[in-house]
This record gives structure tokens, sequence and C-alpha cells, in this order.
């Protein structure tokens, strides 16, 4: 009885055991449902931290990209607005240049036609004293047949009122008429010469002139038209030691300009006599001209002073002149040289001869290509 009791009080006390550990478990349960709830929403509140992470870290490159394509925005608006200004500035800085360019144009255009217009003044006037430097030649060479003339026609009077006193008187004798027909007969020949040289004379410079101003084609001969040249340079070389040779071949027929030969030939002499030769120099000018392979070719030169080579290259460049002290214009060669190439279609070439003096040879064809 008293086993049977303890067994049951065991059994109570089991069964009591049972149920707090049953409450327990209910209570352990219980806990662990809550801790799962808590986990679960642990879970859910870190999952919308991270997603919130996400959500700050998008929007944070949102606005970094944004704040980027603004600098780039406003980096490229800057630029653009700096490449306006620029273009701008530079329009008008080429504008204002473009207006100063049109300006210079003008006023260069201006001095152009203003020098081309003293140039062809000059090139007139050079044509003139050419033609002045004629009618003094032709005036000291007509000097001499015209002084002849006149004195014999003076002495043919003076004798003819000795004849006419000695007949009034009647005292003229046989002797006496025969020596004055005889004198007379002799100033007249010598008054018909020397009218015929003046003739002659006046009729080579009349065609000289009309050349120098018609400046049409013509057939002559280079070496006689020369030669006529020559003489209207006599009153330049009467006072002066200095000795022109024409060895032109005479037997050269040119269809040419004479007159464009003329002012070649002259201004090649007046360029001798004032740069090659001082006032009591003595020397010696040189032409010669042949024909070969249709050309002419034509050399001029001078033992005188020369030209240093530095400078030999520029002597046919228009105003340039050595001498413009002393008159010198800087167009004669000039002149011979536009005549040369442009009128002949020739070419043409200075150098410096054997002599130290300046030689300047020309190649002109016969006939023009």
């Amino acid at each position: 009885k008293s086993a049977n009791q303890s067994l049951q009080n065991m059994t109570f006390t089991l069964d009591d055991k049972t149920a707090q550990i049953g409450k327990k478990e209910q209570r352990l349960l219980s806990l662990s449902q809550k801790i799962s709830q808590k986990t679960a929403a642990l879970k859910s509140l870190q999952e919308a931290k991270i997603q919130q992470a996400t959500q700050i870290v998008e929007q944070e490159e949102t606005i970094a990209s944004q704040k980027l394509t603004l600098f780039v925005l406003t980096a490229f608006i800057i630029l653009f607005l700096f490449l306006v200004f620029t273009i701008y500035r530079n329009l008008k800085r080429e504008h204002k240049t473009s207006l100063n360019l049109k300006l210079k144009t003008e006023e260069l255009s201006s001095t152009l036609q203003e020098l081309e217009k003293t140039q062809t003044e000059l090139v007139e006037a050079e044509k003139m004293a050419s033609l002045g430097g004629l009618v003094a030649g032709v005036a000291h060479e007509l000097n001499t047949p015209l002084g002849l003339s006149i004195t014999g026609v003076t002495q043919i009077e003076s004798n003819s009122r000795d004849i006419k006193i000695l007949f009034d008187k009647k005292e003229l004798k046989a002797s006496n008429l025969k020596h004055y027909i005889d004198t007379t007969a002799e100033l007249a020949n010598v008054i018909h010469l020397s009218l015929n040289k003046g003739a002659e004379l006046i009729k080579s410079f009349k065609q000289v002139a009309v050349d120098q101003e018609i400046e049409d084609k013509r057939e002559f001969y280079l070496h006689e038209y020369i030669e006529t040249l020559l003489i209207s340079f006599n009153s330049k070389f009467k006072h002066r030691n200095i000795i022109i040779h024409n060895s032109i071949d005479e037997h050269i027929v040119l269809n040419s300009y004479p007159g464009v030969y003329y002012q070649i030939i002259s201004n090649f002499i007046n360029n001798s006599l004032l740069h090659a030769f001082n006032e009591d120099d003595s020397g010696m000018i040189s032409l010669t001209a042949f024909v070969e392979t249709e050309n002419l070719y034509l050399t001029y030169s001078d033992d005188g002073q020369g030209v240093d080579e530095e400078i030999i290259n520029k002597i046919f460049d228009p105003f340039f002149t050595t001498k413009r002290a002393n008159g010198g214009t800087g167009l004669g060669l000039h002149i011979i040289y536009n005549l040369v190439t442009q009128k002949l279609k020739g070419k043409i070439l200075a150098s410096i001869n054997d002599q130290k003096g300046l030689q300047i040879d020309i190649v002109i064809p016969l006939e023009e290509k």
C-alpha cells in the first residue's frame, strides 16, 4: 500500500513534470515563433534597408551622372560661347583687315596708276629729249653745208658787183670775165654740193623723226640707219675724246621698226655718256650686228667704268640709276628692255666685257613667231 502510494505520487509528480515540460515546450514554441517572426521582420527590415541603400546608391549615381552631364553641358556651352566669341572677334578682325586691305589696295592701285602715268610721261619726255637731241644734231650737221653755201653766195655777189663796176666803167677785160666765170662755176659747184649734202641730211633726219613718231614697219639698211643716227650725236662728241665704231654688217636689211632701233641705240649712247665716261675720259663705243638662223644678233659695248656685278642685274629695272643727281631718270635702259622684249619680241642680256666696260647683247627674231 505504501509502495502504491509512492508510485502514485511519483506518477503525479511525473505528470506534473510532464505538464510543466509541455508548458515549457509551448512557451518555447511560442518564443520560437516570436523569434521566427522577429527574424522574418528583421530580414524584411534588412532587405528594405538594402533596397533603400541600393536606391540611395542609384540616386547618388544618378545625381553624379546628372552633375557630370551638367558639367559637360556647362563646359560645352562655355566652349561654344568662347568659339562664338572667337569667331566673332576673328570675323571683326578679318573685316577690319579686309577694309584695311581694300583701302591699301585702292591706295596702291592709285599709286600704281600715278606711277604708270609718271612713267608714261617720263617715257614721252625721254622721246622728246631724243628728238631734241636729233634736232640739235641736225642743226650742228647743217651748219657746215649751209655756212659754205652762204659763203659761196656771198662771194658770188661780191664778184658780181666787181664785174658790174668794171663793166659800167667799160674797163672789163676778157681775163676779168674769164676769172669771174671760173670762180663762179667753182663756187656754184661748192654751193651745189653743200646744198645736196644738206638736203640729204634733212631727208635722213626727217625720216628718222617720222620713224620716231609713227613707229611703222618698213625695210631699211641697219648700218646706214645707224650711221644717220650717229651723225646726230656729233655735237655731243665734238669736244669729247670718245670714238664710236659702227661695225654692223652693211648688207643687213630689216623689215622692222626703225624708230625702235633709233630709240635703243640712242639710249645706249646716252647711257654710256652719262654713266661710263667722265667729261675728260677717252673711250670707245662699239656696235656690231650679224644675222644667223633667222635672228639678228646685236651687240653694244663700251670700255668705260663698267657696272658692279652686284647691280648689273638691276640696270633694266624702272627708275634704277646710279646718277640721279646728274640727271639720270633710270628709264633709259628700262625703255630699251621693253622695246626689245615687247615690241621686237627679243631677248636682252647685260654683262661685263673684257675691257671691264658694259656689254649688252640683243637677240631679235627676224620674223615674229
